[in-house]
């Protein structure tokens, strides 16, 4: 309390101004209420902290450290990452080896930008993940950890995910991956006569959608 550059509130450590989450007890229990004004949870911040059971994130967080949330082995169920998070780090929201009945419920941030190895190593499930089109990065050849199912939704045009996708697919055998197609204008093949092919390919993938025969 002290200390000028510090403060504390419900026993965690944030920077003076409340913008920076700094540290927890590993002692630090029940649901964690992160401040309002928090911008960016520090590297290791909450690290072991096994007896939390939520956290609660505020809107107008950021940048989420590595290993920030790991070891917090009793989130389970909901995990509501904010929109306006735009970077993830290493390990972030990983569970302990051997926690595997940990179910998750998750919200990816429409504006992530960085999404760095092992983020949710080690869960069980995943419950439904929809990956943003913000994504700009992902770092490494793990997300949720070997072993993982659920079920995970991305716009074929994200080129960051559906890259990594072909990278890693053994990584991947247990999650169901739903690819959803981008829509193109209607183009005109075979033209014959008076007949033409009404087409629809994804913009993404290139796929043809639908065809159909049309009369002039």
């Amino acid at each position: 309390e002290n200390n000028a550059g510090l403060r504390t509130e419900d026993g965690v450590l944030y920077s003076k101004d409340g913008t920076v989450l700094l540290a927890a007890p590993g002692a630090k229990s029940g649901v964690l209420n992160v401040l309002e004004t928090t911008i960016k949870v520090e590297d290791n911040a909450c690290n072991g902290c096994c007896e939390i059971t939520e956290i609660k994130l505020p809107e107008g967080l950021l940048h989420i450290g590595n290993w920030a949330f790991d070891g917090c082995n009793n989130v389970t169920e909901d995990l509501w990452i904010p929109d306006t998070v735009e970077y993830i780090g290493h390990a972030a929201f990983a569970v302990d080896w051997g926690n595997f009945r940990n179910d998750l419920h998750l919200h990816l941030p429409e504006n992530l930008k960085i999404l760095e190895d092992w983020a949710f190593a080690n869960r069980q499930y995943i419950d439904e993940v929809v990956i943003p089109d913000s994504l700009e990065q992902i770092t490494g050849s793990e997300i949720f950890g070997i072993g993982s199912s659920g079920r995970i939704t991305y716009e074929c045009t994200n080129n960051v995910f559906s890259k990594w996708v072909s990278e890693y697919p053994h990584n991947l055998e247990n999650l169901h991956l739903n690819k959803v197609h981008v829509p193109g204008n209607a183009v005109k093949e075979n033209v014959v006569d008076k007949t033409y092919d009404k087409v629809v390919y994804c913009v993404g993938c290139k796929e043809e959608l639908s065809r159909e025969k049309k009369n002039y």
